[in-house]
């Protein structure tokens, strides 16, 4: 359910404005932040200090990216190629690779504005040049390569074309540190590797800038642009308000070899015609990193499609987010075995994510036995919602046991484990030496796993960081076990999302944020 609708059930519903006893929040927003989250993982940082519904509102709010010929008033000549490039067009406004393969500066617009949807998201990659601009520009001046770019000297331009502007009606927005010329009121670093989020509604701009930690920051030096290690701030946000009498559309600006990466194609009807269509294209793709299908509504074939790819031809993708495809039981056997063997020959592939995707413990031994352990390059798997019972815990336990296992997230939230499969996983616990993160949260765990669990974790050693076990049926022992691991690793050492407090003595636990 999308947040409009959720909104519209709490307004009707009673039971849905109530507090949930387990999260602590309304019911509203507790489904709200188990669907935001699932639509993307970095939610504590990217929209902190807003409500769930608002954040799963967000989300919801991506556009693409408009298929007119930009920069040219008049109509292209027969056989000139567009000036931007898209690689491929798997769906109406979402695409994987964006390229500017003319000169620029060439502008580039949303498919939708201000007066089709209330709230307008980009989220995207820089891959090429990093002279770049982003914002938004009125309607009026879409077709205008220089709008963002000249933007005070453009208005006049447009006044004397058309008439006098009502209202300040002008584009606005930022540049790059090394973009010459811009007009914008803003400049920050950019470089390879940059992620920029934009968010517009009439009449206020915010900007999410997250640079790599590894960046090279360009400077130019006697005409040319030299590189040096980036410094500044990981994170740069920031907020503009311009007039809310007109519609925008976002924009950006780029110059010759200008590339982005599209990071988000969920909650896409892409099916599997869309699916198989991007599967063909990541047959020749190698730029693009990082690739977000979940709740686009692929089946077995095209699951299918996908992993042959992988696992025969693509090794650029990194990163494959994959959550609730529509998979059925009895052939679910043919998709996992294709994905193993993804797994086991794709070396490239660090991160995975098969949430709510049905999985039963049958599956779950094909993932590990014929891929993971034969793999060894996946470092971030997120296997939550599935099907799998306290029978898991013998497969888990033979991954992380694995010498070739480099694992250091590990998602297993909302999956009946109980305290069996608890017993087998802080078994091994303490030998894994690269397990940073670990997710066991509503896993219907009792007390005697969940003090096994957080004996072994205090055993694990310093990289253990993040250990969430909130939604189990915490006891007398997992308590007292929970309170002296605190104070021996600190509130620094380990970040949980559950917290300890004393009452007449006896330990206590409570939810708490663990902002991760």
């Amino acid at each position: 359910m999308d947040a409009p609708g959720l909104l519209a059930v709490s307004q009707v519903c009673k039971a849905f404005r109530a507090f949930d006893s387990s999260s602590k929040l309304r019911l509203v927003e507790s489904v709200a932040r188990t669907q935001a989250v699932a639509a993307s993982s970095d939610q504590s940082g990217r929209w902190r200090r807003r409500s769930w519904l608002t954040r799963l509102f967000i989300e919801d709010s991506g556009v693409g990216f408009s298929n007119f010929k930009w920069a040219s008033s008049s109509p292209a000549a027969a056989g000139v190629p567009p000036q931007y490039k898209f690689m491929p067009p798997t769906a109406p406004g979402s695409y994987l690779n964006i390229k500017l393969e003319g000169m620029g500066p060439k502008l580039l617009v949303s498919d939708l504005s201000t007066a089709d949807q209330p709230v307008l998201r980009w989220r995207v990659v820089v891959r090429g040049n990093t002279a770049v601009e982003f914002g938004v520009v009125p309607l009026s001046m879409v077709d205008d390569d220089k709008s963002l770019h000249k933007c005070h000297q453009e208005e006049k331009k447009f006044e004397r074309l058309r008439g006098k502007l009502a209202d300040a009606e002008r584009p606005t927005g930022f540049c790059s540190s090394i973009t010459v010329g811009s007009m914008l009121p803003f400049k920050t670093a950019i470089m390879k590797g940059s992620v920029v989020e934009l968010l517009a509604r009439r009449g206020r701009l915010e900007i999410l800038v997250q640079n790599p930690p590894d960046g090279q920051e360009l400077y130019w030096h006697n005409t040319r642009t030299v590189p040096k290690p980036y410094k500044g701030p990981r994170e740069v946000r920031f907020e503009q308000d311009f007039s809310p009498n007109h519609d925008v559309k976002l924009a950006l600006t780029s110059w010759a070899h200008g590339a982005f990466d599209r990071l988000v194609l969920s909650h896409n009807a892409l099916g599997d015609a869309g699916i198989t269509t991007l599967s063909e294209a990541l047959q020749h793709n190698t730029s693009l990193r990082h690739l977000d299908i979940s709740n686009t509504q692929p089946t077995e074939k095209s699951v299918i499609s996908l992993a042959v790819t992988l696992a025969d031809q693509n090794r650029s993708l990194t990163s494959l987010r994959l959550a609730s495809p529509l998979l059925q039981q009895r052939p679910q056997q043919d998709t996992t075995t294709h994905l193993a063997h993804m797994l086991a020959r794709n070396s490239s592939l660090q991160e995975l994510q098969l949430s709510k995707a049905g999985l039963t413990d049958d599956a779950l031994e094909c993932l590990v036995q014929y891929g993971l352990l034969r793999g060894g390059a996946v470092q971030r798997l997120d296997l939550s919602a599935n099907r799998f019972s306290s029978l898991a815990g013998q497969h888990i336990r033979l991954l992380l046991s694995a010498g070739s296992c480099s694992l250091r997230h590990l998602n297993l939230s909302s999956i009946r484990l109980q305290d069996e499969a608890a017993l087998h996983i802080a078994a091994c616990l303490p030998s894994c030496t690269d397990l940073e993160h670990l997710d066991l949260s509503s896993c219907s765990i009792g007390d005697k796993g969940l003090a096994a669990l957080i004996a072994a974790a205090g055993k694990a050693g310093p990289q253990l960081r993040v250990l969430k076990l909130w939604g189990n049926g915490f006891g007398g022992s997992s308590s007292q076990a929970l309170h002296l691991l605190r104070q021996q690793r600190g509130r620094e050492g380990l970040v949980a999302d559950v917290t300890t407090y004393v009452v007449d003595g006896a330990p206590c636990v409570a939810q708490q944020d663990a902002g991760c």
